[in-house]
Order: structure tokens, then C-alpha cells, then sequence
């Protein structure tokens, strides 16, 4: 992508391919949860504190309330992942490779799950069973499964109570509001909802990431909630959402990211099979299409696309570019996923010193996400941000 970053300009496409240079290609795998990438040390700069692993030795899933040894001291806002996970190759089994499920087994998946709720799990064809069943069970690494549980026992625990209603509210992140089904969501093999689940990592990485720089960079990134991405697709005039004002945080976007659903379905808001992710960038006119599941949205990313060309107007068009994107290996993981190839690609975008000097790259040929260790962290953030919260709306 030949767009780079001015510390004058902000993005801004190069006047000569002789100004920049090429980003060099990764030789090497980077083995990624998608939020490693990002400098989290700078949201304390009082008191760092970080996520504390120590306590993955344990091997133990106890039952005990008490998870007194599993933190670190915390930061007051937000949780600090200063570790890199790149050179953790041991839990292969839950990180997402490519190719996994052919097109045939694909169609099946979707197939099977049509007409089941957001939320519950999708019923999965035998081989993506199995394969499920073996992360699970063969893991080599099975303490991230045990992570995982454990920080959701102790985020229902923060509450007091056995047993916390489905609905019952669990906390307000500024426009956020999160429920306890969709702590429920982050569950190992479970679906993101899309107003809360991934509606609040783009607000926290607004909040704690792109709020770190000037208006040069925060109005050029646009994290797009779903339920406006929705508004997109669904509409048949687009530029009107325009005009009228309904999206007009866009106007100064270089780059938006999109997360897009399957379902088009104006009277099941809450349905759909599918996410994946758009990226547009605006200086050359080019959109990014990432899926983890195959080209299953393909359809459903060209006509968000086509109804942002409207949008804009004025004779815009947008090339399409289908990018060899992480594969999920099971049937409930592109939601998580989207939220991580969101944050991966964003990390690059505000390495500015680096883009001063390269162009910016989207490439993801090279990566590989693991699903559980973004639910880790998304879950391990969310108790934190609640363990710190000064009011907290009770569930009880």
C-alpha cells in the first residue's frame, strides 16, 4: 500500500516510490493474539503494571474463588499486556491456520448454523469437530483453556454471586454497555455479539490507543461499530447518511475499518452467521477485505464496499483486494478474530516513526493469530477495567 505517514501531512501518498522504501518481508511467522503489537506501557506512565503469566504453571482449573496470585498489581484503567507472545509456538493447536476448512466444508458450516441465534455455538462439520475437540484435549498447551476459565470465574465472582442473570448488566464503558452474556461470549467455542463484544475493543482501542496521538492520526483511523456498518449495508441511499450527518466522523477518515456480518436482515438485527473485516483506505482507493473463513463473505464485504462508494459520491470507486487472511478452525471464532486483525493491522498503522519511511503494510501473509489468547486478553481487560471501576451497575 503505497500510503506512509507525514508528521505535516498525516497519511499521505508519497509524491515519488523513490522517497520510501519498501517494507522488508517477513521471513519468519509472527505468532500474534493481535493486541502484542501495541505500546501499552505509556497508558501508566505513574505505575506500569502488567499481566502477570506466573500463574500458568499451576496446571490446576481449582474451583476456589480465591485467584489472589493470578495478577499482577493493575493498572487503574486498563489492563497492560507488555509481553510479547511472539515466541510462545506452543499452543499451535488454537492458533489459527490457513487453509483449514475447505469450500465444501465451509457451505456445510454455514448451512448447518442457518436460523441458530448469535451467541450459541455453530454446529460444525466433522472435521472442524475434531479439530476443535483436539485443541481442546491435545493441546500442548492446555493452560490457556485453563486461563481463560479461571478469568471468567473470577470476573462472575467480582459480583458476589453463584449465579449472575443473563441479563444483568455488568458495566458501562463510556457508550458501552456490557451484560453478563456477553462475558458468557468469551468463553472458549463461543460467538462475539456485535453491539457489545466488538463494539467495546474498538471503543477501548479508541480510548487507549488512538487517544494517544494528535487529530492527525485519530480522525484518519475510523473503527466503525457494527451496528453503523449495518446501517451501510442495509441502506439504499447511502450518500444520505451522509449529508444528513448520520456518519459524518467519516469525512476526514483515511482508513476505515469495517466489521461486516452475513445477515442483511433488517428485522433480525441480532442474526447473522459470520464476521469479517473491510479495511478502506481512502488515498488509494483501495478495500481490504479480510476473511477468516475462507471467501464466505465475500458477497456480503462487496456490497458494504459498493454502498460506501455511494457514500462518498463523486464517481468514487473502490478497488477490491482479497488478502490471504489467518484461518479460523472451528465455527465460532470470527468474531474474536475480526477484533484481533483490527488491532494487528492498527498497531502498524500508528508505528509512525516506521511509516515515515515505508509504506504501510496490510499484509498478514506471514501471521498467525491465536483466538484463545485474544480472549484472554479481551476477558483478562474487561476484569480489570471492572475490578477498577469506581461504580459498577450491580447484576444482583
Amino acid at each position: 500500500m503505497p500510503v506512509i505517514y507525514n508528521e505535516y501531512k498525516g497519511y499521505c501518498i508519497p509524491k515519488s516510490r523513490h522517497d520510501v522504501s519498501e517494507p522488508t518481508e517477513q521471513s519468519t511467522t509472527i505468532y500474534t493474539d493481535g493486541f502484542d503489537h501495541f505500546n501499552w506501557g505509556s497508558i501508566d506512565e505513574e505505575h506500569q503494571r502488567s499481566y502477570d503469566k506466573s500463574y500458568e504453571e499451576s496446571g490446576e482449573d481449582s474451583d476456589s474463588g480465591s485467584q489472589s496470585d493470578m495478577y499482577a498489581d493493575e493498572s487503574k484503567i486498563a489492563l497492560n499486556h507488555t509481553g510479547s507472545t511472539n515466541d510462545d509456538h506452543s499452543d499451535t493447536d488454537t492458533i489459527s491456520k490457513k487453509g483449514k476448512l475447505s469450500k465444501k466444508e465451509i457451505r456445510d458450516m454455514k448451512r448447518r448454523a442457518r436460523g441458530k441465534p448469535k451467541g450459541k455455538r455453530v454446529v460444525e462439520t466433522n472435521k472442524s469437530k475434531k479439530k476443535a475437540k483436539k485443541s481442546k484435549d491435545d493441546d500442548p498447551n492446555p493452560n490457556k483453556l485453563i486461563i481463560l476459565n479461571r478469568l471468567y470465574k473470577d470476573t462472575i465472582a467480582q459480583f458476589g454471586a453463584k449465579k449472575v442473570r443473563e441479563d444483568a448488566k455488568i458495566l458501562q464503558f463510556f457508550d458501552i454497555s456490557l451484560y453478563k452474556d456477553d462475558i458468557d461470549n468469551l468463553k472458549d467455542d463461543e460467538w462475539l455479539s456485535d453491539n457489545n463484544n466488538i463494539s467495546f475493543i474498538y471503543e477501548y482501542l479508541e480510548r487507549y490507543q488512538l487517544s494517544k496521538f494528535d487529530k492527525l492520526v485519530t480522525q484518519s483511523i475510523q473503527l466503525i461499530r457494527p451496528s453503523l456498518v449495518f446501517m451501510i449495508a442495509l441502506s439504499d441511499e447511502p450518500h444520505l447518511l451522509r449529508t444528513q450527518g448520520v456518519i459524518p466522523q467519516l469525512d476526514n477518515a483515511k482508513f476505515i475499518f469495517l466489521p461486516v456480518n452475513d445477515n442483511f436482515d433488517p428485522e433480525n438485527v441480532g442474526g447473522g452467521l459470520h464476521w469479517s473485516l473491510v479495511v478502506i483506505s481512502i488515498l488509494d482507493e483501495t478495500a481490504y477485505v479480510f476473511d477468516t473463513l475462507g471467501h464466505s463473505n465475500e458477497r456480503e464485504a462487496k456490497r458494504v464496499i459498493s454502498n460506501m462508494e455511494k457514500y462518498y459520491g463523486k464517481n468514487t470507486t473502490f478497488e477490491v483486494k482479497i488478502m490471504d487472511t489467518p484461518q479460523q478452525i472451528n465455527g465460532s471464532d470470527c468474531g474474536i478474530m475480526v477484533v484481533q486483525i483490527t488491532a494487528f493491522l492498527l498497531a502498524r498503522l500508528l508505528k509512525l516513526n516506521y511509516l515515515k519511511d515505508h509504506y504501510v503494510d496490510f499484509e498478514l501473509k506471514n501471521v498467525e493469530i491465536s483466538a484463545i489468547s485474544g480472549r484472554i486478553f479481551t476477558l483478562g481487560t474487561l476484569l480489570n477495567l471492572i475490578k477498577h471501576k469506581k461504580e459498577i451497575t450491580s447484576p444482583l
